[in-house]
């Protein structure tokens, strides 16, 4: 019995700790990207060491079709960034929603790997628009790890299976 009950709550720690990793990822993605927005607005140094440089790729892969607009970039980087921001919320919301009410737990997790899964879905598809192979190898990754977390995240948390490995 105590194995079972220790098993169950490693399981449940290690799910947690899927979500935390995520939350804690996406949150400094967000803030290296707010700072790099921070300085194509002109509002921090250019060579400020937060920065996240991926301003500079929009512009490059807006290059391509000669639509290297800075306003059009900072219009595209602030909406992905606000994208990236609302991500980090959900991953956090999830992670605390463990802690004050756990019956939406499964639920807000699931709504940030989607939000998630659809950010990178969309750089893949840009990524072949722009013809940027080589980010669409570090965007594909990313939706991998992205599932895999998921797969895991769901099987850590499946009553059903946790029963009977603790069995066998």
């Amino acid at each position: 019995m105590y194995i079972k009950v220790a098993t169950e709550r490693l399981f449940r720690i290690f799910a947690q700790g899927i979500i935390l990793m995520w939350a804690l990822w996406i949150s400094i993605v967000f803030l290296t990207d707010f700072c790099n927005l921070m300085v194509g607005f002109g509002l921090l140094p250019a060579n400020f060491p937060a920065s996240s440089h991926n301003l500079d790729w929009i512009h490059r892969f807006f290059k391509l079709y000669r639509l290297d607009n800075d306003l059009l970039c900072l219009i595209l980087f602030s909406i992905i960034n606000l994208w990236v921001m609302i991500i980090a919320v959900l991953y956090w919301r999830a992670f605390i929603s463990y802690y004050t009410c756990g019956n939406y737990y499964v639920y807000r997790t699931l709504q940030a790997f989607i939000l998630n899964t659809a950010l990178f879905g969309c750089f893949l598809v840009a990524d072949e628009i722009f013809i940027q192979y080589q980010a669409g190898h570090s965007h594909i990754n990313m939706l991998l790890y992205i599932f895999t977390s998921l797969i895991a995240f769901l099987y850590l948390l499946d009553k059903k299976h946790q029963k009977s490995s603790l069995m066998s």
